[in-house]
């Protein structure tokens, strides 16, 4: 036996164990718990028409700040309401982005007056417009050098090496986002073919159980 075959015949599923999660997978898609891939494929379309690296790649100034962190104006959402919040008929969500407050994407918008806000949720401070674009405009170019390291993956190498490497180059792309989970869940929805929606392994065993 080689190491190939070797590793896939150690990594396959029980024959128990994997009829009983296509039973739960048949379940779930009839009583509509789970959506189909082929709704899932249409959705992370639509997120990447919305907010995808050629969308932000070609915004700047008061544009760009609008789309990634506007929070006035109901009828535009922006990418950070998308990420945490939406969850209706046209986008199912995925998860939200827990813990803190609307401070965890580095910015926000006030919605009593539409001041831009930062810092930390006991020491807030009101920013300019050029200082909140600035920042805008950071988290952009960190979330497009983070793409760009996934596109260059070779989508035929799912080794753990792969991987191990993977996180060093993601933290030297992106060292002010790489451990957010707002920033890897953008990731993902960009690349759903090379990471999963949470960087957890503790998760995601938990889920295999």
């Amino acid at each position: 036996m080689n190491e190939v075959t070797h590793h896939v015949a150690e990594s396959a599923l029980e024959p128990r164990l994997f009829d009983e999660l296509k039973a739960a997978l048949d379940a779930g898609l009839a009583s509509g718990a789970l959506i189909a891939s082929n709704q899932i494929s249409q959705q992370l379309d639509l997120f990447r028409q919305r907010f995808g690296p050629a969308v932000i790649r070609d915004l700047d100034g008061e544009a760009l700040l609008q789309l990634m962190h506007g929070r006035q104006e109901r009828e535009s959402r922006c990418l950070a309401y998308w990420l945490e919040f939406k969850r209706d008929e046209e986008f199912a969500g995925y998860g939200g982005i827990g813990g803190r407050s609307a401070l965890k994407f580095g910015i926000y918008q006030r919605q009593s007056d539409g001041a831009r806000m930062a810092g930390w949720p006991q020491e807030q401070r009101v920013l300019s417009l050029d200082e909140a674009i600035a920042i805008a405009r950071n988290q952009r170019n960190e979330l497009l050098a983070g793409v760009d390291v996934l596109h260059n993956m070779d989508p035929t190498d799912l080794s753990d090496e792969a991987y191990s490497q993977l996180q060093p180059e993601m933290e030297k792309a992106a060292p002010n986002l790489s451990g957010d989970g707002w920033a890897h869940k953008y990731w993902f929805m960009t690349n759903s073919d090379k990471i999963d929606d949470f960087h957890s392994p503790r998760y995601q065993r938990f889920h295999l159980f």
